[in-house]
């Protein structure tokens, strides 16, 4: 009775050891977005996905950018929404009926974004990729400015020179 009540514990730490093991790989597929820093006007916080990180070449990979509104952020939106209205309503000369929080808030929400980028590491230069952007068939490049996330972002993740 001893050996077959020893054969089923380990068959059900084996089962969930299993488990365990296949639900930490299912997720490592998943966005695993790592803050870096604020922008220069501190009104967007950024961060990239260390999953999405692909080496084209050892100094060039792309990778998967977010920014979202900061603290400070929030605040300068609502200062620039809440000028619109008034102006908007001094415009019409009519108040706006009923809540703006519900357009308020859809409208923050559409401020986070996500950016498919590729960083040339040699030239230190970010290119903001077509896929990222709706209708438009270019890249944008900007170089890398010191001192911004986007710089520790590089420092991170290309070889050292």
């Amino acid at each position: 009775m001893g050996f077959k009540k020893s054969v089923i514990h380990v068959f059900i730490i084996s089962l969930v050891l299993a488990f365990v093991l296949f639900a930490r790989d299912a997720g490592s597929e998943q966005n695993k977005w790592k803050f870096m820093g604020k922008t220069k006007d501190k009104n967007f916080l950024v961060y990239y996905d260390t999953a999405s990180v692909k080496f084209i070449k050892e100094d060039y990979l792309t990778v998967k950018l977010k920014r979202e509104r900061s603290g400070e952020g929030i605040e300068q939106f609502k200062k620039d929404f809440d000028a619109s209205v008034k102006g908007a309503e001094d415009k019409a000369g009519n108040k706006v009926n009923g809540p703006l929080e519900p357009i308020f808030k859809a409208l923050l929400e559409r401020e986070t974004k996500e950016y498919d980028v590729a960083i040339d590491c040699a030239k230190n230069e970010i290119k903001l990729l077509p896929s990222t952007m709706d209708k438009v068939n270019f890249v944008i490049v900007e170089e890398i400015e010191a001192g911004t996330a986007t710089e520790k972002i590089r420092n991170e993740l290309c070889p050292k020179h």
